[in-house]
């Protein structure tokens, strides 16, 4: 299986627009051809960039960690981004995919790092072959970008891309976990702020690696009312369990009484704050027999009855 994030950015004026990708950031993303993009972002248009943060693990070696489900699991590593396609409208290569099986084969084909047609992309300037289209760095002036880093290449306008990354095994029954970071960067230039979103796709990676999320206390909803429960089990030999509930902090007595009346046992005998709490009573000593428990807590009194059977 691949996993891949489609873009179509129009930044701005969709018709003056540039792509590229930085295969060190996992990132591709689109910039205005020149330093005014006209009816949008006006003079110095920003740059638009979207950044595989976190990849589909595979198996790796014993001293590799990828992370999954916010923890990091041991021998295996996050895939980076292993292919990036370039689209634009017009004549000629680099397309946008057709419909229907024709064009599905022809993402497959991208995902794995090749033209429509299954082959290999070249880099214009060196000839070598490569999975990922323009790589280069614009703002620089270094590699294979669009613009004067492409020659014969072609004018600004409208842009697609493809981030894929795989491919892995996906077995029934698995899970896969895959972060995509979206940011836009401003600069003082076209180029410039190429260069802005790259230090700030740099910035969010470390941001994202040393994220661990703070997970929240568990909301515990206090007691409304007061309340005695009925014991558990009853008839019971030779424990059973009495449960009770505060809604505020009172001092609590719970005992128990024979069908008599007299004191067999206090269970309880405090103060507590508000909550549910429950009171174990034995009866190893006791006959057969009805016996009694009573709580009085602040003005709340409750007595049930509960049942020894030996």
């Amino acid at each position: 299986m691949y996993l891949a994030y489609w873009a179509d950015n129009d930044l701005g004026n969709a018709a003056d627009d540039f792509s590229g990708c930085d295969t060190l950031l996992n990132m591709g993303y689109s910039y205005n051809g020149d330093d005014y993009d006209e009816n949008g972002y006006g003079i110095l248009p920003p740059a638009i960039g979207h950044t595989l943060l976190q990849g589909p693990i595979v198996p790796g070696l014993p001293t590799d960690s990828a992370r999954i489900m916010d923890t990091w699991r041991k021998g295996f590593r996050n895939l980076k981004m292993t292919s990036f396609s370039l689209y634009r409208c017009g004549a000629g290569p680099y397309l946008c995919p057709g419909s229907g099986i024709e064009g599905g084969l022809q993402i497959y084909n991208n995902m794995q790092g090749l033209d429509a047609n299954g082959n290999p992309y070249t880099d214009p300037n060196t000839g070598l072959e490569t999975n990922f289209c323009v790589p280069g760095d614009p703002a620089s002036g270094k590699g294979w970008y669009e613009g004067s880093g492409w020659p014969g290449g072609y004018n600004p306008g409208d842009r697609y891309y493809l981030v894929s990354s795989g491919p892995f095994t996906f077995t029934p029954g698995d899970t896969q976990e895959v972060a995509i970071g979206i940011l836009i960067s401003r600069g003082e230039s076209n180029l410039q702020s190429v260069a802005e979103l790259k230090k700030d796709a740099a910035k969010l990676q470390l941001f994202y690696d040393n994220y661990k999320p703070k997970i929240p206390d568990p909301v515990i909803e206090l007691p409304k009312y007061y309340s005695l429960s009925q014991n558990y089990p009853n008839p019971f030999n030779p424990a059973t369990t009495i449960k009770y509930a505060l809604p505020i902090a009172s001092l609590v007595i719970l005992k128990v009484h024979d069908i008599l009346g007299n004191e067999i046992s206090t269970l309880v005998s405090e103060e507590m704050e508000a909550g549910e709490y429950k009171a174990e009573f034995s009866s190893n000593e006791l006959s057969s027999g009805v016996y009694f428990y009573t709580i009085i807590a602040r003005e709340f009194t409750k007595t049930r009855k509960m049942l020894v059977l030996k």
